[in-house]
């Protein structure tokens, strides 16, 4: 009901008139100037961040905030009236739509008997007990799952719907303590799902140049999952489907190929673009970095074999380091006498270590890893008696080993970092940046728990509260450290580029996620040119890994440093693709 669905509504909604720019911690974004109600610019600071900030200027920062909030966005009705139909009349399952209705359970396949009867079956019958009991599991968690994304989805039409008349909204943004930026308006922003970035557009739309389309029909690949080949084979990709691209934007609920897509719905807002036939784009182009994370650790290292696998050197065609990876674990688990290497051989694939590898450069643990790798294990080993969990924590052990074979140079780099933390003399760790002298304060503290019983009648409930000490939780500093310093990079560089195009190529549309960098298709060869140049100059002038270990207080030396030229990332064609 509409009253149901106002108690979910998110609290931050997009804007219909400019953000206020940033001008301190605490003003910026909202009109409203209420202390409780607006957000700061860094978003859940401590109290000893407040304390230690609040004498910053944060220049950079609050400049790369402000023009990230000047864009003009507006809802893209054209998609929000086919998730409406889809949803609505439809009842969903298609495109990435959860089912609109809960997945009915299978039924018993067995006649109702008493409860004698029942265990003397389920004592001879465990087999066919066990797989009913484990698909009604399955059912009732993936209706958990649904539950939650229903009400998303609904919330995402419902901001739509009431944003939909408006020719331009804005998004308000603030920052993390590492400096990275988000949008402060849930559900349905630039870095929402699918569908949420299937539903905004750019305000303001430009005729496409000669480059612009070139760029356009590359971001129309992407979206579709053309992504990991090279840029003019994307680009041929477009021009031998055309003819079915018209048809999905012409007719997308006849012809539903669209569907398909590694993103339905972008690559659907593409098709009905081409279909308008107008030749005037709405649609950002986002360029995305081949795993950033390692390639930050192999650029601090200047390590030429990471940074061949992550696009720092020139290549004829995308290099794709989960392949590497992937083609490594295979080797591995061939030469493995080990039980659950003969359950894993012949099914190992790029979508299997990708998340892993993705997440080694933030500190991923091997129980981390072992998660990533349970949710596959479930598919890829259905019909298999072995135990499940076990064959996936035997498999992460093999994937951390096998990224690190891979990549080297950052697993050394990551375990130095480690040891400058212990030697380390702050008790909550802090560094600036480069280039835009962000102070960074690792503030994690120790709680204090206090429990509360409540009696309601006569059921007891319980309640925990948590309370913060001045005492800093050495674990979480430890551990913390390395995806932190990693995110801070990442984020200058963003901030960088953000102000540099604003201001030196005058682009004024932009689609921001941390390591995706989007603008209109007639500026990727500036965003291209730019973000690389940034990059650069973040290692050019100096030794990162000396200036870190002098602001953190080390003694050990980092790892010695390889021959990689950084310059080299300048005629990268795909540093960023």
């Amino acid at each position: 009901s509409s009253d149901l669905l106002a108690f979910f509504t998110p609290t931050y909604r997009p804007m219909i008139v400019p953000p206020v720019n940033w001008t301190s911690l605490y003003t910026g974004g909202y009109l409203s100037s209420h202390p409780k109600w607006k957000p700061d610019l860094i978003r859940r600071m401590t109290i000893k961040q407040h304390r230690d900030l609040s004498h910053e200027k944060l220049t950079k920062a609050k400049e790369a905030v402000n023009v990230a909030q000047q864009t003009k966005w507006a809802i893209n009705t054209d998609i929000l009236d086919i998730i409406k139909e889809l949803w609505f009349k439809q009842g969903g399952g298609i495109g990435g739509l959860p089912h609109a209705d809960p997945i009915e359970l299978p039924p018993r396949p067995w006649d109702k008997m008493s409860k004698d009867e029942w265990l003397e079956f389920k004592t001879y019958n465990k087999e066919l007990v066990s797989k009913y009991s484990k698909t009604c599991a399955d059912i009732y968690k993936e209706n958990r799952e649904m539950a939650s994304k229903r009400l998303a989805l609904v919330c995402q039409i419902q901001i739509a719907e009431d944003y939909s008349k408006y020719d331009k909204i804005y998004f308000p943004w603030n920052l993390d303590f590492r400096g990275r930026m988000y949008p402060i308006p849930t559900t349905l922003n630039p870095q929402a799902n699918d569908i949420g970035k299937g539903l905004l557009k750019f305000a303001n739309g430009h005729r496409l140049t000669q480059s612009g389309r070139y760029w356009w029909k590359v971001g129309c690949a992407n979206a579709w999952g053309e992504d990991k080949v090279p840029f003019d084979s994307r680009v041929e990709w477009f021009d031998k489907n055309k003819e079915w691209i018209f048809e999905c934007g012409n007719q997308p609920l006849e012809q539903q190929d669209w569907t398909s897509a590694d993103n339905p719905f972008q690559f659907l807002a593409f098709c009905m673009e081409y279909a308008n036939g107008s030749g005037i784009s709405y649609l950002p182009v986002n360029m995305d970095g081949t795993c950033n994370g390692l390639q930050h650790l192999s650029a601090m290292l200047k390590d030429e074999v990471g940074g061949k696998a992550v696009n720092l050197l020139d290549s004829e065609e995308p290099q794709d380091i989960y392949n590497e990876v992937a083609n490594e674990l295979s080797n591995i688990i061939d030469k493995d006498t080990d039980k659950y290497a003969q359950v894993w051989k012949g099914k190992i694939d790029r979508k299997l270590v990708k998340t892993g590898t993705m997440t080694t450069p933030y500190g991923v643990s091997e129980y981390g890893l072992k998660d990533q790798i349970l949710d596959s294990a479930k598919e890829k080993l259905e019909g298999y008696t072995v135990d499940k969990f076990r064959a996936s924590v035997y498999l992460a052990d093999k994937l951390g080993e096998a990224i690190k074979n891979v990549v080297v140079g950052a697993r050394n780099t990551m375990d130095w970092f480690d040891t400058l933390v212990e030697e380390s003399n702050q008790l909550f760790l802090k560094w600036r940046t480069p280039l835009t002298d962000f102070p960074v304060i690792q503030s994690y503290q120790k709680t204090k728990k206090k429990r509360i019983n409540l009696f309601i009648g006569s059921q007891r409930v319980q309640l925990h509260l948590h309370k913060k000490t001045d005492v800093p939780a050495e674990g979480k500093q430890k551990s913390g450290f390395s995806p932190n310093f990693v995110h801070s990079i990442d984020a200058c560089m963003l901030m960088e580029t953000l102000s540099r195009l604003f201001h030196e190529r005058n682009v004024r549309e932009f689609s921001l996620i941390h390591d995706s960098y989007g603008t209109h298709a007639n500026y990727v060869d500036d965003l291209h040119e730019i973000l690389r140049q940034v990059f650069v100059d973040i290692y050019k002038n100096g030794d990162i890994l000396q200036s870190i270990k002098s602001q953190l207080g080390g003694t050990t030396e980092p790892p010695k440093l390889g021959e990689l030229d950084l310059k080299e990332v300048l005629i990268s064609k795909y540093f960023f693709h």
